[in-house]
């Protein structure tokens, strides 16, 4: 599963970079052209520089949330069910030697 993610995440990074490449080109040559400020490109980049930041933050806790839910329609619990299973087995264990030891 761990390379499922890493290659998913790969391809979405290559994505992202050629289209900033060609955004960046594009860009190069209005204002080379005179049809735009330099000034005024610059601040595009960072405007969707910034707006992929926040795609790439609410992808990823999407990503995240379905993950989650497909692993627990697989059966598995997650890692805090597992944590207070293990508390509650604690509990019963520590009782279950408290009673036989009272029983003796």
């Amino acid at each position: 599963m761990n390379e499922l993610i890493k290659k998913g995440l790969y391809i979405g990074l290559g994505a992202t970079l050629a289209s900033k490449e060609k955004l960046e080109k594009y860009l190069g040559e209005l204002t080379k052209n005179g049809d735009i400020a330099s000034q005024e490109a610059k601040s595009i980049l960072e405007a969707i520089g910034e707006k992929g930041k926040e795609k790439k933050t609410e992808w990823s806790d999407n990503f995240k949330q379905e993950l989650k839910e497909a692993v627990q329609s697989l059966g598995f619990v997650t890692k805090e069910e597992f944590e207070q299973l293990q508390q509650r087995v604690a509990k019963l264990e520590e009782s279950t030697k408290k009673n036989n030891a009272q029983e003796k």
